[in-house]
């Protein structure tokens, strides 16, 4: 399978699926809604993110070493804290939540991809 065909799917399947849910679903209020569920996904990646390229470009994996899972386990779990924050401030029933909340959990997990594999491909670590 091709590279991009790969980000195409590992992208739009789950972030189509969590807008459609957002759509139907009767999540209120919704404005509010989609704001801290963006922040909740993007923030700890965008942190993520930065700390790897300061890491690469100074040589300095403080306080953590090259290879560890540290820093994406860390981010997953301050994003999936922000997400159920998010949806606890929601009103909607508790399926509703739960079935955004893994959407939004799935979504992570294909942005996480994309985005550390296209940061530690542009510093010159690809797979």
């Amino acid at each position: 399978m091709p590279f991009q065909v790969f980000v195409v799917l590992v992208l739009s399947v789950p972030l189509g699926a969590l807008t459609l849910a957002l759509y139907s679903f009767a999540l209120l209020p919704k404005r509010k809604l989609l704001l801290n569920l963006a922040i909740a996904l993007l923030a700890p990646l965008f942190a993520l993110i930065g700390f790897t390229v300061n890491a690469y470009q100074h040589s300095n994996w403080f306080p953590f070493s090259y290879a560890t899972w540290g820093p994406h386990l860390a981010a997953g779990a301050i994003s999936l804290a922000l997400t159920v924050l998010a949806l606890r401030g929601a009103s909607g029933s508790i399926v509703e939540k739960v079935v955004v909340g893994v959407l939004a959990l799935f979504a992570w997990v294909g942005l996480w991809i994309v985005g550390v594999g296209f940061t530690n491909c542009a510093m010159g670590d690809c797979i």
